[in-house]
């Protein structure tokens, strides 16, 4: 039949042939293939980390958790005729017995909430800071670890700066006090004999209080 094209019937079945004999090596290439391949989420979300973690330490890819907001709860004690200031945790954070610990981190927010007892608008004020182990107070400036302090209806909201140190090692503390009217109150714990008026108030503590 001049002029008609007949395909070649065995064409195929040599292509068969031929992928039936790679088979073998493509299967035992396969698991080595994985190695290389960077896995993540099928949510594309970061997984679930405590505080105290704020990378993956696993073998899927690893990804920042959300900032943590701490609370500190204020209120207002009468002690022996004297309005005088509470601050629950103080310091912040809680430190735990055992881990996970809590940690301050950079990008973390802060909210002291204003109970019941505190019927004025109160002010945040930073005033020194003390390295660890020996606390010798240095001069803050008026926001210590924070790069912002917003006041809002009975709580004051206050976020982390980017350059306070993660590592151990350089934990620091920061002291603050708590005004009304621009005048500090007197703290409910007792001031020791001979200890800068500093520990006499709010502390918080970066990343945490060692050990």
């Amino acid at each position: 039949m001049d002029g008609l094209f007949l395909p070649n019937a065995n064409a195929g079945k040599r292509r068969t042939n031929a992928l039936d004999a790679l088979r073998p090596a493509i299967v035992a290439a396969f698991p080595a293939a994985l190695r290389f391949i960077r896995w993540r989420p099928v949510s594309g979300r970061a997984f679930s980390r405590p505080a105290t973690e704020k990378w993956g330490t696993d073998k899927l890819r690893r990804e920042p958790v959300a900032p943590v907001n701490h609370t500190i709860n204020v209120s207002i004690v009468d002690v022996a005729g004297v309005q005088s200031v509470q601050a629950i945790p103080n310091p912040l954070p809680f430190k735990a017995a055992t881990p996970p610990f809590i940690v301050v981190s950079p990008g973390d927010t802060i909210t002291w909430i204003l109970g019941p007892t505190v019927t004025e608008e109160l002010q945040v004020l930073f005033q020194s800071f003390g390295d660890f182990p020996d606390l010798i107070p240095q001069p803050s400036n008026p926001l210590g670890p924070l790069s912002s302090i917003a006041l809002g209806f009975k709580q004051i909201s206050a976020t982390i700066r980017p350059d306070v140190p993660q590592a151990i090692e350089q934990s620091r503390r920061f002291f603050y006090k708590l005004l009304r009217n621009g005048k500090p109150l007197p703290w409910v714990q007792p001031l020791p004999e001979g200890a800068p008026d500093e520990f006499n108030g709010g502390v918080i503590d970066t990343p945490r209080t060692p050990p």
